[in-house]
């Protein structure tokens, strides 16, 4: 007798005008034949509708639903689908939901996690409703205070990303707000957020990269990096650089 349980996908998703494939495989002998229901009615492969197409009937079978923006019943095509698989020893059945998936809901909370004169760090705690497609993006738009909607500037991150902006100008006032991407498009915009950035102060302590760890490739001198911090609102002047020797005592 027929057997479904070798379909891999039960839940598929889709939006607007975009079409998908559902997608039944039947492990049978001799074959088994498909047939796809919606709601107790069959979708017959004779009388397609401009929302069905199926492309087999026999051991694999592919129905192509093609939901409507515009059309009447365009989006009745979401729901639990039945693939029924038959053959002279028995019938055996699977249900595959299709969900109509949106643009994410609102972002919960934007949380200021470090500030300095010219930048700031975010915290962003992402949407409930995700919208049925994963988050790919973070949009924000920000402006000074006093200014207008045609001085907004953009930024955006992908998912899992460090959220910083820089560049900001100590001493100013500025408005954020932030909203989620998915697949989809972007959702709602979170209302406008103020902070006003502190007054210059001295720079974030230099982070020292070691490409040779404590061993030194050359004989008479030792190469350091360093990833050059926030200067916090003045040009960095210059760097110090203070080091001694290490006297080994054997112990």
């Amino acid at each position: 007798p027929p057997d479904l349980s070798v379909t891999t996908s039960t839940s598929v998703k889709t939006w607007k005008d975009n079409p998908v494939n559902l997608t039944c495989l039947a492990d049978a002998i001799p074959n088994a034949t498909i047939s796809w229901w919606l709601r107790n009615n069959e979708i017959r492969k004779q009388n397609n509708s401009a929302f069905y197409t199926i492309l087999s009937t026999v051991a694999i079978s592919k129905l192509l639903v093609k939901p409507s923006l515009t059309l009447p019943g365009g989006r009745d095509v979401y729901g639990t689908y039945k693939c029924k698989a038959e053959n002279m020893y028995g019938i055996d059945e699977i249900d595959i939901d299709l969900k109509e998936a949106s643009t994410p809901g609102p972002i919960q909370k934007i949380l200021f996690d470090k500030i300095t004169a010219t930048t700031i760090v975010f915290s962003i705690v992402p949407p409930i409703d995700d919208g049925e497609m994963p988050i790919k993006k973070y949009l924000m738009e920000y402006k000074e205070d006093q200014k207008t909607e045609n001085d907004i500037y953009s930024k955006e991150w992908s998912e899992g990303l460090s959220y910083i902006v820089e560049n900001l100008e100590p001493r100013t006032s500025y408005l954020f707000r932030f909203s989620a991407k998915n697949a989809v498009g972007v959702g709602p915009w979170s209302t406008w957020l103020s902070k006003k950035m502190p007054q210059e102060s001295v720079p974030d302590a230099p982070f020292i990269i070691q490409p040779g760890g404590n061993i030194s490739y050359y004989s008479q001198h030792y190469e350091i990096r360093c990833i050059i911090p926030a200067d916090n609102g003045k040009h960095i002047l210059y760097f110090e650089l203070k080091y001694f020797k290490v006297m080994n005592t054997g112990i």
